[in-house]
């Protein structure tokens, strides 16, 4: 690549040009090769292509319905039409393939980007992070991909040399959201474990 100020090649990580000494600007946030655009353009593809496999689902069971002709010219032929199913169906899928397009995403080397990226990769994370208490089969996937966003935030985080600031709390939360099965086991041992200590204190204190 070539620094945008004087034309002399630099290399990819560089942020300050060699030559001329000024910053290396690789793209303006509306770039449409910008790879956070390109990225986001990925993704929305994703839902407008499980949205048209899912319509083309219906309308291929509604061209070849059984009921026959009298059915359809009376109105009695049930057709399947698009309904709040389908948007679950859609949601479903599109966090399934998302988060396998985050754990896939190769990270560039220069900083700015890494930085952008990063950045562009924690406000995702929020924005599809499950809460402690809904499990679920239906956040499942949204979960898997709120969990890729999160690695990509550190791995980004990771060649930047940041140290993660994430809490002991916030770790073993995602940890054991990840693990379903181990936390549910964990809050009903620590139901149990209070309830001997609320018999214990009554005991104690009828004595």
């Amino acid at each position: 690549m070539k620094c945008n100020h004087c034309k002399n090649p630099v290399k990819a990580q560089d942020v300050i040009c060699e030559w001329c000494g000024r910053e290396i600007t690789l793209f303006q946030s509306n770039d449409i090769n910008h790879p956070i655009n390109n990225f986001e353009d990925e993704l929305r593809e994703i839902e407008i292509t499980v949205r048209k496999e899912i319509q083309a689902r219906i309308d291929n069971k509604n061209t070849n319905t059984k009921e026959g002709l009298i059915g359809k010219i009376f109105g009695t032929t049930n057709f399947e039409e698009w309904d709040e199913d389908h948007e679950e169906d859609v949601r479903q899928q599109v966090y399934k393939l998302q988060a396998k397009a985050v754990a896939n995403f190769v990270l560039p080397t220069n900083p700015k980007l890494l930085i952008e990226i990063k950045e562009f990769a924690e406000n995702n994370y929020r924005l599809n992070k499950v809460s402690f208490w809904d499990e679920g089969d239906e956040n499942k996937n949204k979960l898997q991909l709120s969990l890729a966003w999160l690695h990509l935030s550190n791995m980004a985080k990771n060649k930047l040399g940041i140290e993660n600031s994430r809490s002991t709390v916030n770790i073993m939360v995602t940890y054991l959201n990840k693990n379903s099965n181990l936390k549910w086991g964990l809050i009903v041992i620590a139901v149990y474990v209070l309830l001997f200590v609320i018999i214990s204190i009554l005991n104690y204190f009828q004595e």
